[in-house]
This record gives structure tokens, sequence and C-alpha cells, in this order.
């Protein structure tokens, strides 16, 4: 049976071995619906939308050529950053075990160094755990290109594009005084490839989380122009997608009904690809 075999078997939950992020959701993966007009994404947003590849976003079929493909390259975001797991997307989740109860172990290849380590696929959280470690070790920010490659014998090889490290600009999540959320740019060690518009990092993660439960209440239309404002007084003009990104770190939602909220903001001035401005 495919996906079943020695590098991937029903795992127990009372094993010892399973880290807490398998066992139960993390608070930030912690995804909640929320509604929107779909008539307000122009189709250039509705395209992006669909190459972020959200696991949450709306079921699409896919192919059988898609399904024979055993590679997949995937953008990590902040929460599955800051949880050590890859979402299981359209593109990621063909290549792990479906298994037969809520979790599955699978064995995992480092891909610079080859050592193999164990994940776990949790089924009804769309997520695999048990990269924390993998993360931190290979310093890799929220941003970053995960690339993916199921063996024929079921384990799979989690690499990431490296290039020589070097300090670079990148944004920044950071709590103010009055306990909100700030975003700013520093300079940070990065050797990896990563996709600048989403790119971002944040320290004192545990006093950002309580940001989740600050901002719950909030209208995501609300939330979004709240964000989008913090991010134009760094450059001026924001993607939809370093949108996306930023609201994620306070708020696990997918990519539709925040560019929904960006297209129907009559504050906002739409420019070319997919990017906004204040209007004066």
């Amino acid at each position: 049976m495919r996906g079943i075999g020695r590098a991937a078997l029903s795992f127990h939950p009372s094993q010892f071995l399973e880290p807490v992020e398998a066992l139960a959701l993390p608070e930030a993966l912690a995804y909640g619906a929320e509604a929107y007009d779909p008539a307000a994404l122009t189709p250039d947003l509705a395209k992006l939308a669909f190459e972020l590849d959200d696991e949450w976003s709306d079921e699409v079929e896919v192919s059988d050529a898609r399904r024979a493909v055993q590679t997949a390259t995937i953008t990590l975001t902040y929460p599955h950053a800051i949880s050590g797991t890859l979402p299981l997307n359209r593109h990621a989740r063909n290549l792990f075990p479906q298994g037969f109860g809520e979790r599955t172990m699978v064995t995992l290849i480092d891909g610079r160094w080859g050592n193999r380590f164990s994940g776990w696929v949790n089924h009804g959280g769309r997520y695999v755990a048990g990269l924390q470690g993998w993360m931190e070790k290979h310093k890799l920010p929220a941003g970053a290109y995960i690339t993916l490659e199921r063996r024929d014998d079921g384990e799979v090889v989690v690499d990431f594009r490296p290039k020589r490290m070097r300090r670079e600009w990148m944004r920044w999540a950071q709590l103010t005084e009055e306990g909100r959320l700030d975003i700013q740019v520093r300079k940070q060690e990065i050797s990896c490839e990563y996709d600048e518009q989403m790119v971002i990092g944040g320290d004192r993660t545990d006093e950002l989380a309580g940001l989740r439960q600050a901002y719950a209440a909030m209208p995501l239309a609300q939330l979004v122009f709240e964000v989008f404002s913090d991010l134009a007084g760094l450059s001026g003009s924001v993607h939809a997608k370093t949108v996306y990104s930023a609201v994620n770190v306070v708020r696990r939602v997918t990519p539709e009904p925040v560019f929904a909220a960006l297209a129907s903001d009559d504050r906002l001035e739409r420019l070319p690809e997919s990017s906004f401005r204040l209007i004066a």
C-alpha cells in the first residue's frame, strides 16, 4: 500500500516520542474561517491566492499528473516557522503518508547533512510536526523556500535552497509598549533563499503569541488595514503577499479574505502587480 511501510507507520498517541505539537494543534496554527466576498478578488489576486497554496484555502482538485510528482517547493509561513511544522497544502500532501488514524509517523531526511529524524503527519490539522530542531539548526526564517522530495521507500527529504550567509534587511515583528503589533526592518543573518515579500522574523515569540488573543475580536478588515498601515510606513506601497504574511503573525487566516479586504478598502489605491498604497 502506497505510503505505508518502513518509513511511514501508524503511530499511537501514547508513544513518548511524539512532540507536543504533533499531539495538539499549536496555537499559531489554529485556523478560523473568515467570511469574504469572492467577487472582491480580481483575477490577479485570485491567481496570487492560488499560487500561495495555503493549506486551508478552498480545496482544489489535484490532477493525476500532480499526484505523480514526487517533489514540491513550499514557502514557510510565520505560523509554521514558529511551530516547527510544515503545511500539508495541495503540493505537499501527496508526498506524505495518509495513514489510518489522527497521526502518522514518517521518516524525514535532512537534505543538507543526510541525517534521518522522525516527523508526524497530523491529518486533521493539515501539517507535519517534528521539524523545530531542523529549522533552528539551519536558521530558517518565515518566507524560506522549503523543498520536499518523496523517495520510493516513503522517506521524505526536507531541504532548503542554500546561499552564502550574509546579513540582510528583513521585516521583524515586535511588541509595542501599548501591547500592539509593530513591524520594523532589521538586519539578520540569512543563508537560504526566500520570498522577499513573505519573509518576516520576530523575537519574544511568547509575547507575540499573546497578541493573538488581543486581536481575536477585531474584525478582519480592521486588522488588515492596521497591519497594512504599519507596513506602509516602511515602504509606501505594500504587496498583498506581505500583508497576508504579516497578518498571520497574529491571526491564522488564508490569503483570500485578506486580499478581499485590501481590494474592498476605499482608503487604499490599487497598484500594478498586486500592490497597494494609502490614498493621500
